[in-house]
Protein backbone atom coordinates (compact mmCIF):
# COMPACT_ATOMS: atom_id res chain seq x y z
CA UNK A 1 0.00 0.00 0.00
CA UNK A 2 1.08 3.48 -0.74
CA UNK A 3 1.30 5.99 1.56
CA UNK A 4 -0.03 9.00 1.75
CA UNK A 5 2.75 11.58 0.36
CA UNK A 6 2.82 9.39 -2.24
CA UNK A 7 -0.57 9.56 -3.32
CA UNK A 8 -0.23 13.53 -3.18
CA UNK A 9 2.75 13.40 -5.24
CA UNK A 10 1.06 10.89 -7.71
CA UNK A 11 -1.73 13.27 -7.71
CA UNK A 12 -0.10 16.56 -8.33
CA UNK A 13 2.16 15.23 -10.55
CA UNK A 14 -1.21 13.54 -12.86
CA UNK A 15 -2.80 17.25 -12.43
CA UNK A 16 0.21 19.05 -13.45
CA UNK A 17 0.60 16.36 -16.64
CA UNK A 18 -2.77 16.57 -17.78
CA UNK A 19 -2.81 20.55 -18.18
CA UNK A 20 0.59 20.78 -19.57
CA UNK A 21 -0.66 18.53 -22.58
CA UNK A 22 -1.21 19.86 -25.91
CA UNK A 23 -4.80 18.83 -25.12
CA UNK A 24 -5.49 21.67 -23.08
CA UNK A 25 -4.82 25.16 -23.48
CA UNK A 26 -5.37 25.97 -19.85
CA UNK A 27 -2.41 26.74 -17.36
CA UNK A 28 -2.72 26.73 -13.94
CA UNK A 29 -0.74 28.00 -11.24
CA UNK A 30 -0.89 27.73 -7.16
CA UNK A 31 -1.79 24.03 -6.77
CA UNK A 32 -2.82 23.36 -2.78
CA UNK A 33 -3.94 20.56 -1.36
CA UNK A 34 -7.24 20.60 0.52
CA UNK A 35 -8.03 17.30 1.51
CA UNK A 36 -6.87 13.32 1.65
CA UNK A 37 -8.83 10.28 2.49
CA UNK A 38 -8.54 6.70 2.42
CA UNK A 39 -11.74 4.86 1.33
CA UNK A 40 -11.64 1.50 2.66
CA UNK A 41 -13.85 0.07 -0.40
CA UNK A 42 -11.30 -0.29 -3.12
CA UNK A 43 -8.95 0.63 -1.48
CA UNK A 44 -8.13 4.45 -2.83
CA UNK A 45 -6.64 7.65 -1.73
CA UNK A 46 -9.25 10.62 -2.95
CA UNK A 47 -6.87 13.20 -3.00
CA UNK A 48 -8.62 17.04 -3.17
CA UNK A 49 -6.76 19.62 -5.41
CA UNK A 50 -6.91 23.10 -5.70
CA UNK A 51 -5.56 25.50 -8.39
CA UNK A 52 -5.77 28.63 -9.94
CA UNK A 53 -6.73 29.00 -13.94
CA UNK A 54 -5.63 31.66 -15.57
CA UNK A 55 -8.55 33.21 -17.54
CA UNK A 56 -9.06 33.57 -21.13
CA UNK A 57 -9.60 36.93 -21.99
CA UNK A 58 -13.70 36.08 -22.15
CA UNK A 59 -13.89 34.78 -18.85
CA UNK A 60 -11.57 37.66 -17.45
CA UNK A 61 -14.27 40.59 -18.85
CA UNK A 62 -16.92 38.10 -17.14
CA UNK A 63 -14.73 38.18 -13.73
CA UNK A 64 -15.26 40.42 -10.79
CA UNK A 65 -11.88 43.11 -10.93
CA UNK A 66 -10.46 40.48 -13.05
CA UNK A 67 -9.91 37.97 -10.14
CA UNK A 68 -8.16 34.50 -10.72
CA UNK A 69 -10.89 31.28 -10.54
CA UNK A 70 -9.89 28.71 -7.85
CA UNK A 71 -10.64 25.35 -9.22
CA UNK A 72 -11.06 22.08 -7.51
CA UNK A 73 -10.54 18.38 -8.38
CA UNK A 74 -10.53 15.33 -6.77
CA UNK A 75 -7.97 12.52 -7.85
CA UNK A 76 -8.89 9.34 -6.76
CA UNK A 77 -5.44 6.73 -6.68
CA UNK A 78 -5.51 3.16 -5.92
CA UNK A 79 -4.28 2.63 -2.26
CA UNK A 80 -2.32 -0.35 -3.33
CA UNK A 81 -0.12 0.83 -6.40
CA UNK A 82 -0.59 4.69 -6.81
CA UNK A 83 -2.21 4.89 -9.94
CA UNK A 84 -4.98 6.97 -10.61
CA UNK A 85 -8.42 5.50 -11.09
CA UNK A 86 -10.37 9.06 -11.85
CA UNK A 87 -10.37 13.21 -11.64
CA UNK A 88 -13.52 14.64 -11.26
CA UNK A 89 -14.59 18.25 -10.21
CA UNK A 90 -15.23 19.16 -6.85
CA UNK A 91 -17.99 21.84 -6.22
CA UNK A 92 -18.26 23.60 -2.96
CA UNK A 93 -21.63 24.08 -1.47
Amino acid sequence: MIEVKEAVANAIRFLGEMYRSKLSNETITDIRLEEVELVEDGPCWMVTLSYLQRLTPKQLANAIEGSPVREYKVIALSAETGEIRSMKMKQLA
